[in-house]
């Protein structure tokens, strides 16, 4: 799956383009554990299969959740 675009709007809306490029894709919410109380709440995700691996999948979501060492 490709994201072409992502649109999020104040009252939550979000809208999403997207190209399906794996055989399964699963939508998710995660959220971290460590960080500030806006950084804890939970976001919206798709996990998107590897169909090159049998035990790699890939989390994709809003920028902001990755952050190195945390």
């Amino acid at each position: 799956m490709v994201v072409r675009w992502l649109m999020t709007k104040q009252n939550k809306v979000y809208k999403i383009g997207i190209q399906i490029i794996a055989a399964e894709v699963v939508p998710a919410a995660i959220r971290v554990i460590s960080g500030s109380l806006v950084d804890s709440q939970f976001r919206r995700a798709f996990i998107v299969d590897d169909p090159s691996s049998t035990d790699e999948n890939f989390i994709i979501t809003t920028k902001g959740i990755y952050i190195d060492d945390r």
